[in-house]
Formats: structure tokens, C-alpha cells, sequence
């Protein structure tokens, strides 16, 4: 498997094992979330260079980070996703460029509180459909998939980072 499936399967692991449930009441938003363990939250932290969780410190670029990091990609944590491999597992554009193309697996980084997250649909204008760590901010900590909980701050015209996992093996 190349590390572009091996980090979309952590991802939807990541999402989807243990009780999940609708954003909201039955119908009203979708999507699936899910409230991470503390063990969890910790292993999020630690695979971004912290000594574990932390309640006041956004994670969701750490949480794709952890994730990166399980398929093989050379990366680390600087208050941004760092290519460690010289360009051979990530390719990052940024500014107007990475609003263009944007494709399932990609990782976006927006305006909006420097949000991080994964595209789950390609998209090339509005809301991208996304799986998120930090999806219910840092005081309710959660894990979303197509939720759609940010739609209005989670779309194309506000990305300036875009992250591709490009190697192969």
C-alpha cells in the first residue's frame, strides 16, 4: 500500500472506530464525529513532539501530523506540517496555487484559525467535504468526518497551504 492510502486508512480508522455519532440531532447536520480518549488525545500530541495532551492548544494539524506519521511520511510538528524527507513524501504549495486542484488525501491549512484538515472530496470551489482532528475546538475535543460542522469557514477560497502526500512507498 502506498502512503497515500496508508494515511487516508488511518484517518477514517481514526474517525470511525469506537461510538460515533451524527454532528447534531438525527438529520440536522451530517456527517460523523467522534470524542477521542484521552490516551488518544495524548498519542496525537506525542507523535507532534509534546509531552502529551494539551486542553489549551489547538491539534488538528498535530492530529494529521500523527497521522502522516503512521504511513510512512517524513514529518514533524513546528506549529505547521514539516517535510522532513526533502520533498520525496510531501509536496506544499502554498498561497493561490494550493486552492487549485484540490484532491482526496490532500491536506489544507485555512485562514480560519489556521485550521488543518483532509479533503475527502476533490473540489475546486465553496465547502470541502473533510476529515478534521479539533473539529469542536479545543474545548470539545472531536474527531469529524464529512461533518460539515465548519462548512462556512472550511472552503476553498481560504486555503493558503496545501499539503500532498506524494511518496510511494
Amino acid at each position: 500500500m502506498n502512503k497515500l492510502a496508508l494515511y487516508m486508512w488511518w484517518a477514517l480508522y481514526e474517525v470511525y472506530h469506537g461510538k460515533t455519532s451524527t454532528g447534531g440531532p438525527k438529520g440536522s447536520i451530517p456527517g460523523t464525529i467522534r470524542i477521542p480518549t484521552g490516551a488518544e488525545l495524548d498519542k496525537y500530541f506525542k507523535a507532534g513532539g509534546a509531552a502529551g495532551y494539551d486542553p489549551k492548544v489547538h491539534w488538528c494539524g498535530i492530529f494529521q501530523v500523527y497521522l502522516l506519521k503512521n504511513a510512512g511520511v517524513a514529518c514533524s510538528w513546528e506549529r505547521e506540517i514539516v517535510d522532513d524527507s526533502g520533498g520525496r513524501d510531501l509536496e506544499i504549495v502554498r498561497g493561490d496555487e494550493a486552492k487549485k486542484g484540490l484532491a482526496a488525501g490532500d491536506i489544507v491549512r485555512i485562514n480560519h484559525n489556521e485550521h488543518h484538515f483532509m479533503v475527502l472530496e476533490p473540489t475546486e470551489k465553496g465547502s470541502i467535504k473533510c476529515l478534521e482532528g479539533n473539529a469542536g475546538s479545543i474545548d470539545k475535543p472531536l474527531l469529524a468526518a464529512y461533518w460539515m460542522g465548519s462548512a462556512k469557514y472550511n472552503v476553498v477560497e481560504d486555503v493558503y497551504i496545501r499539503y500532498r502526500v506524494v511518496g510511494r512507498t
